[in-house]
């Protein structure tokens, strides 16, 4: 056997037996680019910068039960409120982001355009909230959607699935977002004094889908605050449906300001502002906030009466509100 031969086959051997790690396995760089399949097998611990940027299509970031943080002169000191992002996709296809922990950045994960994108088992985080009145958390976002384009027909192309999202401004939030399928994620304690937070936030956003989240203990009982909110005249065919939006300070579920075109089904909506959560919460006066909400919504919205809650409520002149009796105060 010649040299080259023996050296060749005892590569492959060692790679058989996990003695040589395989391109990409191992944690990068804060502010790297990175492309193919990176897995982490340390902490990434980032000073005042971004995390990741993702430089190709057909990317794997797994952080394999590791953390991303973020700290500098922002709130609580962290990067919130400074711009720094945790793991921008920068608009590749076929990326898959998974793996444990993100904290402390202005936008946990930002997903801008792009298709086939999937963002799944993840915590993202910050600092939790002192209490209403002491809150000064500027702008942070845990997972942002942005300027995605549906196919035609339309079809689910991202997909956020299975995370823990807390102590942002706002939880989870769609930007000029098409065809994303939001579902199964744990939503919660997502606060500010200075501006309305929420849970799930859906901006100018369309043909979206809002399924089976858990979204709880979001807002502060501030003008706008809610736990799942629909809004803008480009917030149009989107389904929210089996979604448990309870304990919110603020609406549960409302759609707003022209959004038209939606479907609220079959979610329970509980105990939305009936607390201030001791202390997260500014108090308020009953009949300020409801269950499921219609605040000038536009034509077309359906709110069907299988939804579980306790109060409905429309605000302005709505071109399509709640009818009487979907939510019974007896249930």
């Amino acid at each position: 056997m010649h040299n080259l031969d023996k050296t060749m086959l005892a590569v492959g051997l060692a790679l058989l037996l996990g003695l040589v790690s395989s391109p990409g396995e191992a944690t990068p760089t804060c502010g790297s680019t990175v492309s193919g399949h990176v897995v982490f097998d340390s902490n990434l611990a980032c000073s005042s910068s971004n995390g990741l940027i993702v430089g190709a299509d057909n990317t794997t970031i797994d952080l394999a039960g590791f953390t991303l943080s973020c700290t500098g002169a922002g709130y609580q000191g962290t990067c919130q409120g400074l711009g720094f992002t945790g793991i921008n996709t920068n608009g590749h296809s076929n990326v898959l982001i998974t793996g444990s922990t993100i904290t402390g950045f202005a936008v946990g994960v930002l997903v801008s355009g792009g298709s086939d994108v999937n963002v799944r088992g993840l915590t993202v985080t910050g600092p939790a909230s002192p209490g209403a009145g002491s809150n000064n958390r500027p702008a942070s976002t845990g997972i942002e959607v942005s300027g995605t384009v549906c196919p035609d027909p339309p079809d689910t192309i991202i997909n956020i699935h299975g995370n823990d999202v807390s102590n942002q401004r706002e939880g989870i939030e769609l930007v000029g977002a098409c065809c994303v399928n939001v579902g199964f994620n744990h939503v919660h304690d997502n606060n500010s004094d200075p501006v309305a937070c929420h849970g799930i936030l859906a901006v100018n956003a369309c043909n979206n889908n809002f399924n089976n989240n858990l979204v709880e203990r979001n807002g502060e009982n501030l003008p706008r605050d809610g736990g799942l909110t629909i809004l803008g005249a480009g917030s149009a065919n989107n389904t929210a449906t089996h979604n448990d939006v309870s304990t919110n300070c603020g609406d549960g579920i409302s759609v707003r300001f022209g959004a038209n075109n939606n479907q609220v089904v079959n979610n329970e909506a509980r105990n939305n502002s009936t607390s201030n959560l001791g202390g997260q919460c500014f108090n308020v006066s009953p009949g300020a906030f409801f269950d499921l909400a219609a605040v000038f919504d536009g034509v077309g919205n359906r709110w069907i009466r299988n939804n579980q809650c306790l109060t409905q409520g429309n605000v302005g002149i709505n071109a399509s509100p709640i009818p009487a009796g979907v939510c019974n105060p007896g249930e």
